[in-house]
């Protein structure tokens, strides 16, 4: 203390930093904003995925999701610089690596033989996310975890019950998961986009208030 006044009777004015909670854009809600980010992005790239699929290769497809990851990691540092700094970085950058190594292993190795099984490797890659980041910060991310384990499901039984005739089947003589003419078999990079994309925007929305479940 003294060392401060000191320096204020040479009219050094004291460096002040402002709280990072102070304000409208305060480190929960820039959180948020990063949770509405991903999921944009999510959404987005589904779209293309479902769209494009047919016209790009696989090499442009994973392109395209890489940098989708890209342009996530880049708006999180400009909205949340905090959590990058956090180590929930190096955190989410090793489980998504761990979904990119298996989908090079199915398209690669496998010959793209199981590919159904990429929807539902991407849920489950995203529930651990969710949990190992809920454990750390705010538990209320295990409700998306919980999300995603239950889209692994649904992807497990569209995979195991293709159409009649698809192009690389599982099993035979399944009954198809659909709405109207909406197969959920065909389109699994639109629902994988919808699924993960918009509970992430929902999460981002003001109702949600700033009471952390942990620390």
């Amino acid at each position: 203390m003294s060392n401060l006044i000191t320096s204020n009777s040479q009219g050094v004015k004291p460096v002040v930093i402002p709280p990072y909670k102070k304000g409208r854009l305060n480190g929960f809600r820039r959180l948020q904003l990063a949770l509405a980010w991903w999921g944009l992005l999510l959404v987005i790239a589904g779209w293309l995925h479902n769209t494009y699929n047919s016209a790009w290769s696989f090499e442009l497809v994973l392109t395209m999701w890489l940098g989708v990851t890209g342009l996530g990691l880049a708006g999180n540092y400009l909205l949340a610089p905090r959590f990058l700094n956090s180590g929930m970085l190096f955190m989410w950058s090793g489980v998504i690596a761990i979904g990119f190594l298996i989908t090079l292993i199915v398209h690669y190795p496998l010959d793209g033989t199981f590919w159904p099984l990429l929807s539902i490797t991407w849920h489950a890659v995203l529930a651990l996310g969710y949990l190992l980041n809920g454990y750390f910060s705010d538990r209320r991310l295990w409700w998306l975890a919980g999300w995603e384990i239950f889209m692994a499901l649904v992807m497990i039984y569209v995979g195991l019950n293709p159409p009649s005739n698809p192009a690389k089947s599982l099993s035979t003589g399944g009954t198809p998961l659909q709405i109207g003419g909406f197969v959920f078999y065909g389109n699994q990079g639109l629902l994988l986009g919808l699924a993960s994309g918009i509970p992430l925007i929902i999460a981002a929305l003001p109702i949600w208030k700033e009471r952390y479940s942990r620390g």
